[in-house]
């Protein structure tokens, strides 16, 4: 049903509930005319704009709204395809109804491979922090050589407030012979020993538990050591990394020719130690993380493998991360937080799902 407005000298500005647009009257008055063909809604808004129902696709059926809202824009109803704000919203904007779209979903864990900062995001208060020494590399001598020793596994959980920047550091694989280094976390809050380098007829020592630090500790397994005597002979096995089901494993020795085997890799985030090289022949590397190197076997010159990088990994997932939306800058779409207003201030907040009985 049409209804004609009378409505000022003005520039158009047609109803949002009917088609048709603005014809001029003989009193010099503009009606709506619900036959005229319509437009999309522009300009400034100065008041109270309601958008009240189904939306099925963009507002007023693909139309954006462009300008400067100066006061409350109000959306209810269903909106299952996409509303498009353009411009300045000076005012309140309220959202009400269902939305069906993506939120993107903030990360909960960021992984250091490589020393570097770790920032705490916004509305973080608590992080776990695990961190895994690097490990040692095998032995340098002439003769079949010993495997190193695997990095140490720590853990604490640590207050923060958002925005803190802590330094990370990553503890490297050793050269042949070489010991890894310590993985850390800030200030020594978390500190993840490293694997010892093999040298000589001594095998590279595991990462400490006991000079690491954390509320959770597992050292790393040992080296093979060098089997005795001359002749054509294997290396011996790196230790495996520890990691978050326990302390990690030894490697064993070669015998005669045969060469020994890296230790085992106990679980997540440890690094199987390399396995000994065969007479003549070089070692194998530590695997990730945190592997001790195999030693090379006798003769020739072959070099050890060198022992694996350490990691720190930093996680918040056990909390809501402040939501984000994407919002159009006039060249691009960026990720913003969601803010609330409280009143006083503008406070990042959780973006929380209602399942029909509680907000999750």
């Amino acid at each position: 049903m049409s209804t004609n407005h009378l409505k000022p000298l003005a520039p158009p500005l047609p109803d949002p509930y009917e088609a048709g647009s603005w014809q001029a009257s003989i009193f010099d008055q503009f009606f709506w005319d619900a036959t005229q063909g319509g437009g999309p809604i522009s300009g400034t808004v100065s008041g109270t704009l309601p958008l009240s129902g189904s939306s099925a696709g963009s507002v007023s059926g693909g139309a954006p709204l462009q300008g400067t809202a100066a006061g409350a824009l109000l959306l209810s109803g269903a909106s299952t395809g996409a509303v498009l704000l353009q411009g300045t919203a000076d005012g309140a904007l309220s959202l009400t109804g269902e939305a069906s779209g993506t939120v993107a979903e903030a990360p909960t864990e960021q992984i250091f491979t490589a020393s570097g900062t770790f920032t705490v995001p916004e509305g973080v208060t608590s992080i776990e922090v695990e961190a895994v020494g690097g490990g040692g590399g095998g032995g340098t001598e002439s003769s079949q050589e010993p495997g190193g020793g695997g990095g140490a596994y720590a853990k604490s959980t640590l207050s923060v407030s958002p925005g803190q920047q802590y330094t990370i550091t990553v503890g490297d694989g050793g050269a042949a012979g070489v010991a890894g280094g310590d993985s850390i976390f800030g200030s020594n809050a978390v500190v993840a020993k490293a694997g010892g380098g093999g040298g000589g007829s001594t095998p590279g020592a595991g990462g400490d538990a006991g000079s690491s630090v954390g509320t959770t500790k597992f050292g790393g397994g040992a080296g093979g050591a060098q089997q005795g005597g001359g002749g054509t002979r294997g290396g011996s096995g790196g230790g495996s990394a520890a990691g978050r089901a326990g302390a990690g494993n030894a490697g064993t020795s070669g015998s005669g020719s045969t060469a020994g085997t890296g230790g085992a890799s106990s679980g997540e985030l440890s690094g199987a130690g390399g396995d000994g090289g065969a007479a003549n022949s070089a070692a194998p590397g530590g695997g990730t993380y945190g592997g001790g190197g195999g030693g090379k076997g006798s003769g020739g010159s072959a070099t050890s493998g060198s022992g694996a990088s350490g990691v720190v990994i930093v996680n918040w997932g056990t909390q809501a991360p402040p939501g984000q939306i994407k919002v159009w800058d006039g060249a691009a779409f960026a990720l913003k937080p969601v803010k609330t207003w409280t009143g006083a201030a503008w406070v990042t907040k959780p973006i929380k799902t209602w399942n029909g009985s509680t907000w999750l």
